[in-house]
């Protein structure tokens, strides 16, 4: 048995009785029973991979941050306690009273290449310094002890 589109309306609307078969009975409840919850269930699938995706994403950049960080102040740990020891050093007492610059380059050598050193006499006069090759002198990180002491001292740091 065919039936028109028309004809189909109408028993939707409920204006005409058809005779429909049990097939096409069937085929009409077949939709909202089956493929639209089908949809529903593939919609929410996909929110919800969306979502864990981007927390995994999110944890994982918050841990390799918090590693480089952890890395960088190990980093700078390891420097401050070097030149800790240093500034107890008899040699560097000795290159601040004489301020010659073969005295700092002498005192000075367990730095890494990759480090800036700025030497300052106490009363804040500039002495000497060591930059690496193509180093731009900004400061790109500032460490617990430096930031502390801009903060108490309202010291001013610009920022490129």
């Amino acid at each position: 048995m065919s039936v028109s589109f028309t004809k189909f309306k109408q028993w939707i609307s409920g204006k005409a009785p058809i005779n429909l078969s049990l097939k096409t009975v069937l085929a009409v409840y077949f939709l909202p029973i089956a493929v639209l919850p089908t949809i529903l269930l593939s919609y929410y699938v996909v929110q919800v991979f969306e979502d864990t995706t981007k927390e995994g994403l999110a944890r994982r950049a918050q841990s390799e941050r918090d590693a480089i960080v952890s890395e960088m102040e190990a980093v700078e740990s390891e420097l401050f306690s070097n030149l800790r020891v240093l500034a107890n050093s008899p040699r560097v007492l000795a290159a601040l009273s004489s301020k010659s610059t073969q005295g700092f380059k002498d005192v000075f050598p367990i730095t890494r290449n990759t480090v800036s050193v700025r030497v300052f006499s106490p009363d804040g006069k500039f002495l000497w310094s060591k930059q690496p090759a193509g180093a731009t002198p900004r400061v790109d990180y500032l460490g617990h002890e430096a930031l502390k002491r801009v903060k108490t001292k309202g010291e001013i740091i610009e920022r490129f």
